[in-house]
């Protein structure tokens, strides 16, 4: 399915989650960050304002990025389950 046919269907909620992810990437200026600019300057410079089909864009830009991103916090996730199970009594 293409990405923004799942941004149609996520509620607010999930959306700005993902768009917050996606927010975080752009501030730290990935490799095309003069191609995601132009992306923006099409619409609005705010990712919550811009259409599904130009976050999509902005997406493919930076989707290496974000895998990196969603492995770092299933490594996270994976060491604070750890300490959860030592946590609750058997």
């Amino acid at each position: 399915m293409k990405l923004e046919k799942v941004l149609d269907n996520l509620n607010s909620f999930e959306k700005n989650s993902f768009l917050k992810i996606i927010d975080s990437i752009l501030s730290e200026k990935p490799k095309n960050t003069e191609l995601i600019d132009k992306i923006l300057s099409e619409s609005s410079r705010d990712l919550k304002n811009i259409d599904n089909i130009n976050i999509s864009k902005v997406f493919v830009l930076v989707e290496n990025v974000f895998a990196s991103y969603v492995k770092n916090e299933f490594l996270y996730t994976i060491i604070h389950l750890d300490i959860l199970i030592d946590i609750i009594p058997c």
